[in-house]
């Protein structure tokens, strides 16, 4: 009678070993199943954010060569606004402006 408990109580715990064996192994594979999709799920955000930001470096450098452009656009009609020449001529026709001769000098002495 001893032994058979004994045998029987092997038994038992040799299937409730395969048990908890099979039981760990059935929760192992959904566990890494979901690791895995949310592990997919992370690059494809990853990657949809690094498309984001290229799209937006490229927005950027277009909007600076633009301005660049603008920039030399404007240094080029400051230069052409200040030549001397066009300053006297905007003076003399626009605002009646002369050259003083010497009769119409005066000095004036301390």
């Amino acid at each position: 009678m001893n032994l058979r408990i004994h045998i029987l109580s092997e038994n038992l715990h040799s299937l409730s070993l395969s048990k908890l064996l099979a039981l760990r192994i059935n929760l192992t594979i959904p566990i890494l199943l979901v690791a895995i999709f949310f592990a997919a799920l992370s690059l494809v955000y990853a990657a949809n954010e690094v498309r984001v930001l290229n799209s937006q470096i490229v927005n950027l450098q277009y909007d600076k060569q633009q301005l660049l452009s603008d920039w030399e656009k404007l240094l080029l009609e400051e230069s052409t606004l200040t030549v001397p020449r066009r300053i006297q001529y905007l003076a003399e026709t626009n605002l009646h402006m002369l050259h003083p001769t010497i009769n119409t000098t005066i000095n004036i002495n301390k």
